[in-house]
C-alpha cells in the first residue's frame, strides 16, 4: 500500500503519541482508571534513587533513635488503615529546620526538626504524617509526572509534524515543550491538598486519634503563614495553603468524623517524647533566621545566629555546615574547613559533610585530601555527578591525566551543559591532546 508524505507524518505524530494514551491505571483511592505511565515497581525506584538524596541536602536523619523510632511507629500506624498498606513505607525526622513534611512516590517520607517543634500533639503529628501518606495513597506523584511525560510526548509528536510541514507554529510549539518538561517536577495541586488532607483525616481517625488534630495542624500553618512566612516558604511551594483548607478541614470534623471527636490528641505522649528537640527551639528558630539571611547573602549576620546556636549546641550538625557554607561565600576557607571537619567528627554516617569538605580541599589545593572525601561520600550516597567532576579535577591538579579523562568523561555522560561542564570539555579536549603528543 502506497502511502504519501502527509499521511506518513501523520501516522509518525500519532506513533509518538501512542504509547501514552493507552496507559492508564486503576486509582487505589477512588478506583477509577486513570492515566499512569508509573508501574508500583518503578515509583518504588523512583523513591528509592531520589529519596536518599534529599534526606542528606537536609542533613541527614537525626541522630536521636527514641525519637525516630517513635516517628516511625506513628506513622506505620496510619501506613496500614490507609489505601496502600503494602507499600514499603518509612518515617523519619531530618535535620533541616525550615518547617516541612514531605513523601516520595513509594512511601518515604520525612519531617523536619522545625515542624516538630511547632506541633503540640501526636493528633497533629497523625494529620501531618497522614496527609503525606495520603499523597502516595492517591500515587499524587505518579500522577503529576504522567502529565508531564503526556504533555511531553504529545509536543514531540507535534514538533515532528510541524518540522516537517515548515509550519510557522514551531516556536510556540517549542515553548510548551518546555513547559510540559518542567510538569515532571510541578507541585503538588490544591485538588491534590484537599484530597490529602481528607485521606489524612481519614487515616488518624482510623487509628484512633482524634480529628482535631488536623483542624489544630492546619491552624498552626495558617498563623505561621501569616507571622513567620519565611520559615514555610518551601512547605507552601510544595503544599499550597489556604484559609479554604482550613475550613474544609474544621468542617470534615464536624460531619463527616463528628463520632470521633472523643477520642485522643495524646498532647502528654507528644510531649515527652519530642522534649530533646523541643527544648532547643530557640536555637532552631535562629538557625532559620540564619537561613533567611544566607538566602539574602548576609553572611556576616547570619554567622551572629549560627555562633549563638553552636554556643548553646556545640554539636549540632545543621549548624556546624551552616557554618562552614557561610565561610565559603566569604572564600574564607581555611575557616570553613575547619567547621565541616567538625562536622565530620559529629555525623561520621552522613555524606554532606563529606562533600562540603571535598570542595573546600580544592580551594586549599589539598587535592588529595579532597578525593578522599568524595570517595567517602560516594560510600555513603552514589550517583551524584558533580562528585564525578570534582574527581576529575582533582585528579587534573595532582597530574593524573588518565583518572582525569575518565572522570570527567563519565561527568559528561551525565552532565553537558552548565559551568563545570563547559569547563570539563575543554579540559577532556587538551588532556588528549597531551596524552598522544
Amino acid at each position: 500500500m502506497k502511502i504519501n508524505r502527509r499521511d506518513a507524518i501523520k501516522l509518525l505524530f500519532f506513533s509518538t503519541i501512542s504509547p501514552y494514551i493507552y496507559s492508564c491505571a486503576k486509582n487505589p483511592v477512588t478506583g477509577r482508571h486513570e492515566l499512569s505511565f508509573l508501574s508500583e515497581q518503578e515509583e518504588i525506584k523512583l523513591d528509592k534513587e531520589n529519596s536518599k538524596f534529599q534526606f542528606s541536602n537536609d542533613y541527614g536523619k537525626i541522630q536521636d533513635n527514641k525519637l525516630n523510632n517513635y516517628i516511625d511507629s506513628v506513622g506505620q500506624s496510619l501506613s496500614k488503615v490507609s489505601h496502600r498498606p503494602y507499600m514499603p513505607y518509612s518515617f523519619r525526622v531530618v535535620n533541616a529546620v525550615y518547617v516541612n513534611a514531605y513523601a516520595f512516590p513509594a512511601g518515604s517520607i520525612a519531617i523536619t526538626r522545625g515542624m516538630i517543634v511547632n506541633l503540640e500533639s501526636e493528633a497533629e503529628l497523625a494529620a501531618t504524617l497522614g496527609h503525606e501518606i495520603g499523597h502516595v495513597s492517591a500515587r499524587h506523584t505518579a500522577k503529576v509526572m504522567s502529565k508531564g511525560l503526556l504533555l511531553g510526548g504529545i509536543l514531540t509528536g507535534l514538533m515532528i509534524y510541524l518540522t516537517v510541514e515548515n509550519n510557522p507554529f514551531i516556536p510556540l510549539a517549542s515553548t510548551a515543550a518546555g513547559i510540559g518538561s518542567s510538569l515532571i517536577l510541578a507541585k503538588y495541586s490544591r485538588d491534590d491538598e484537599r484530597q490529602a488532607d481528607s485521606l489524612g483525616m481519614e487515616y488518624m481517625v482510623k487509628a484512633f486519634y482524634n480529628p482535631d488534630g488536623m483542624v489544630k495542624l492546619m491552624d498552626m500553618l495558617k498563623n505561621l503563614q501569616k507571622n513567620k512566612p519565611t520559615m514555610i516558604e518551601a512547605m507552601f511551594s510544595s503544599h499550597p495553603m489556604s484559609e479554604e483548607r482550613y475550613k474544609n478541614a474544621l468542617e470534615l470534623k464536624n460531619k463527616k468524623f463528628f463520632s470521633a471527636s472523643n477520642l485522643k490528641m495524646y498532647r502528654e505522649r507528644y510531649m515527652d517524647n519530642t522534649y530533646n528537640i523541643r527544648k532547643i527551639k530557640g536555637a532552631i528558630e535562629d538557625l532559620q533566621n540564619a537561613m533567611t539571611l544566607i538566602a539574602k547573602k548576609s553572611f556576616v549576620e547570619a554567622e551572629n545566629l549560627i555562633e549563638k546556636t553552636l554556643n548553646m549546641i556545640p554539636n549540632d550538625y545543621t549548624a556546624l555546615l551552616l557554618m562552614a557554607k557561610c565561610k565559603i561565600y566569604r572564600k574564607q576557607y581555611s575557616e570553613a574547613y575547619k567547621y565541616a571537619f567538625d562536622a565530620k567528627n559529629v555525623y561520621n554516617s552522613e555524606a554532606q559533610a563529606y562533600y562540603i569538605s571535598g570542595l573546600i580541599c580544592t580551594k586549599l589545593n589539598k587535592y588529595e585530601e579532597a578525593l578522599n572525601n568524595f570517595n567517602s561520600y560516594d560510600k555513603l550516597l552514589s550517583s551524584n555527578p558533580e562528585v564525578l567532576f570534582y574527581k576529575g579535577y582533582c585528579y587534573d591538579n595532582i597530574g593524573d591525566m588518565s583518572n582525569a579523562i575518565k572522570y570527567y568523561s563519565a561527568y559528561l555522560n551525565k552532565v553537558d551543559s552548565g559551568d563545570n561542564a563547559n569547563y570539563a570539555k575543554k579540559r577532556l579536549y587538551t588532556l588528549r591532546i597531551k596524552k598522544i603528543f
